[in-house]
C-alpha cells in the first residue's frame, strides 16, 4: 500500500495518469491502492479508500477522450432521459382519430407523403401503401 508521501492532492488525468498505472500495476498493487496512489481517494468508515470507478473512468477518458465528446464526464447528467418505447397497441383518442405515432413509421420506412388504402376488416384495419404507379403493394408476411 502507497504511503502518505506517495498519496496525490489531486488525481491525476491524461498520459501522466497512464503511465503511473502501468507503472504501478507492474508492480502488483491492487486496485484500490493504485487509485489511492494516483490520487482517486474517497473517505470510508476506516479512513481513506480508493475510488476504483473514478480511476476506471479517468483511464478510459485519458485513453479514448472522442468516446464521451468533448466534455467532461463530470460535467455530463447522472440520469439520461429516455424516449418513449413502442409498444404496438394504440387508443382511439377522444375526437375518434387513430395516430400512428413516428416511431412505426420510422421504423417501417415510411416517408412524409406516403399514400396508403385503408381496408376495413371485421374486427381490424389493415393500410396497404400505394405505390407510386397508383397500384397497391401486397404484403408478402402474411
Amino acid at each position: 500500500m502507497p504511503n502518505a508521501q506517495e498519496v496525490l492532492s489531486s488525481p491525476l488525468q491524461g498520459e501522466a495518469l497512464v503511465a503511473k498505472f502501468k507503472e504501478l500495476t507492474a508492480q502488483g498493487l491492487d486496485k484500490k491502492d493504485v487509485a489511492i496512489a494516483c490520487g482517486y481517494i474517497r473517505g470510508g468508515r476506516g479512513g481513506k479508500t480508493g475510488n476504483i470507478v473514478a480511476l476506471q473512468t479517468a483511464l478510459l477518458e485519458a485513453v479514448q477522450p472522442k468516446m464521451f465528446g468533448n466534455k467532461s464526464i463530470k460535467a455530463r447528467p447522472t440520469k439520461q432521459r429516455g424516449g418513449r418505447i413502442a409498444n404496438y397497441r394504440i387508443q382511439v383518442q377522444q375526437n375518434g382519430n387513430l395516430l400512428i405515432g413516428g416511431a412505426y413509421t420510422r421504423r417501417m420506412g415510411f416517408q412524409p407523403g406516403s399514400e396508403f388504402e385503408i381496408q376495413l376488416g371485421r374486427k381490424h384495419i389493415k393500410l396497404l401503401q400505394v405505390k407510386s404507379t397508383g397500384e397497391v403493394e401486397t404484403d408478402d408476411d402474411e
